[in-house]
């Protein structure tokens, strides 16, 4: 008896655990092909094998990442590979995201690129962007004629501080008024099209703007105002004033990124020389200007869509006389992959 009484309280608990669990049998063999369906692996050329974020800034100086973003060159050579691009104003915040770890590849300027180095951020420089743009100090105040003549209220833009703009600014300043830092006290961070647009109006402090070459054109052709400053009198001929740079994590652990963007943006260039008025119309419609006025700009004798890099160590020594970093690099070991060292 106390056999079957054992036995029947054993049935009565297995069935009370199938009515609590809510299924049968067959249901319990439907839900394990559903909770093994659910564990299945996608193929392997289905699957996400990772992410590239970009950060990049206004100008056509970065035309060749430009093409390369609206044609998916990249998303092609890396097709499993999920790609963001994402627009940032100043070096300053594209620092900061690498050191964050949210920035794969930099697009940035080279005066913020070498503060960065100087402050360890952890990238390496791996393509030129490009060389020398018509740009200089725009002023909209016909009695400033030179830079003496700035009063202590006027305000001159620059995207940042530390931005390739205010360090040419200071050159300027230490050519002509024997200190780099003499219009410290007269700058404001602002974004090229937000200086544009306050020098347009007229009606501020701000009287004078360091520009990209679109602004620059526009401000000088269309509304008349004065180059005070031309980046040639201050600088040398054709230097490299915006590159490219990769985090030192996804080169170390991704290096067929590196090269996959080093052929966008080579396909990019190749686009922007071999389609001339296709480029143009592209790059127009993403800096809000006509396509003939672009195709001016890429005409521009001096500017040059080139992986070499030119002046990055004679700006670093300056920037190292002027207190903007410590020490300057002394070779590309320093800062630079060894594809860049080779192409130079």
């Amino acid at each position: 008896m106390k056999i079957l009484s054992r036995f029947t309280a054993l049935c009565a608990a297995v069935l009370l655990t199938l009515s609590l669990s809510g299924c049968g049998p067959e249901e319990s063999k439907s839900a394990s092909a559903a909770d093994a369906a659910s564990n299945v692996v996608a193929p392997a050329d289905m699957a996400p094998k990772g992410s590239i974020h970009i950060a990049y800034q206004y100008g056509i100086g970065y035309a060749p990442a430009m093409i390369a973003k609206e044609k998916g060159y990249l998303e092609q050579l890396l097709p499993n590979v999920e790609i963001t691009w994402q627009l940032m104003n100043s070096g300053s915040t594209i620092n900061a995201s690498v050191i964050a770890g949210d920035v794969d590849f930099a697009l940035m300027g080279t005066a913020p690129f070498l503060i960065g180095v100087d402050k360890g951020v952890p990238y390496k420089l791996f393509t030129g962007m490009s060389t020398y743009m018509p740009t200089g100090l725009i002023c909209a105040d016909p009695k400033i004629k030179q830079l003496s003549d700035f009063s202590a209220q006027d305000r001159i833009a620059v995207v940042s501080y530390g931005s390739i703009q205010h360090i040419l600014l200071a050159m300027g300043a230490d050519k002509y008024l024997g200190d780099p830092h003499a219009l410290d006290t007269n700058i404001i961070g602002m974004s090229n099209p937000e200086g544009f647009a306050t020098m347009i109006a007229g009606q501020s402090e701000v009287k004078a703007m360091l520009a990209s070459v679109h602004y620059y054109q526009r401000l000088v052709q269309e509304h008349g105002m004065r180059d005070i400053m031309p980046l040639d009198q201050v600088f040398m001929a054709e230097p490299t004033l915006l590159l490219g740079a990769i985090s030192s994590q996804t080169l170390e652990e991704h290096p067929e990124y590196l090269e996959a963007m080093r052929q966008a943006l080579e396909q990019g260039r190749t686009f922007i020389r071999e389609h001339h008025d296709e480029a143009a119309a592209i790059l127009a419609q993403i800096e809000g200007t006509t396509a003939e006025q672009m195709s001016s700009y890429l005409s521009y004798p001096t500017l040059k869509f080139t992986e070499q890099t030119q002046g990055i160590f004679a700006l670093a020594q300056f920037m190292a006389k002027a207190g903007f970093i410590n020490k300057a690099p002394q070779s590309f070991a320093d800062f630079a992959t060894p594809n860049l060292d080779q192409s130079n």
